[in-house]
C-alpha cells in the first residue's frame, strides 16, 4: 500500500518540479483563456521577486545567470551550455516548460513560455538586460550589463 512517509527525497524533488511548472502552465493558460496578458502577469511576479534582492547588491551578468540557471534547475531544466562573463552571460537550457507535461494536462506550453520573462525587472535593478530566445526545444538565456 502506497505510504506518504515512504516518499524519497528525490520522488519528492521530482514531483515538486513537476507541481511548479505544472502550477505555471495551469494558471498561464487560464489567464490567456480570461483574456489576461500572460506578459504582464510575468512582469508583475518578476517586481515582487524584486522585493527580496538587495538593491545595493553588486551583481556580475555572470553572477545573475548562475542565481537564474539555479532557479530553472529547481523547476526541472536541464542546463546545456554556460558562457560566463563579467559583461555578457549566456546559457542554453531544455525541459522548461516540459513538454510532456503540458502534454498530460492538455496545455499548450507556449503559453508558459512567458514565464521566462520574470528576470527582467530583477536584472534591471542590477543594471542588467536579461533576453531569452526559443529555439526549438531550447531556451538560450542571456545577461547583459547595460550602461
Amino acid at each position: 500500500m502506497p505510504n506518504h512517509e515512504n516518499d524519497s527525497c528525490e520522488e519528492l524533488l521530482d514531483l515538486s518540479r513537476a507541481n511548479a511548472q505544472a502550477l505555471v502552465m495551469a494558471t498561464a493558460a487560464f489567464l490567456h483563456e480570461s483574456g489576461v496578458p500572460v506578459e504582464a502577469w510575468a512582469s508583475s511576479i518578476g517586481r515582487v521577486f524584486a522585493n527580496s534582492w538587495d538593491q545595493e547588491l553588486s551583481l556580475s551578468a555572470a553572477d545573475f545567470l548562475d542565481a537564474m540557471l539555479t532557479n530553472y534547475k529547481s523547476f526541472g531544466a536541464e542546463v546545456l551550455s554556460v558562457k560566463m562573463g563579467e559583461d555578457v552571460a549566456e546559457a542554453t537550457i531544455s525541459g522548461f516548460p516540459k513538454r510532456e507535461l503540458g502534454i498530460e494536462l492538455l496545455v499548450d506550453t507556449t503559453l508558459a513560455m512567458p514565464y521566462l520573462n520574470v528576470p527582467e525587472a530583477l536584472a534591471s535593478d542590477h543594471g542588467l538586460q536579461w533576453s531569452w530566445s526559443a529555439e526549438g526545444q531550447r531556451i538560450r538565456l542571456m545577461v547583459t550589463r547595460t550602461g
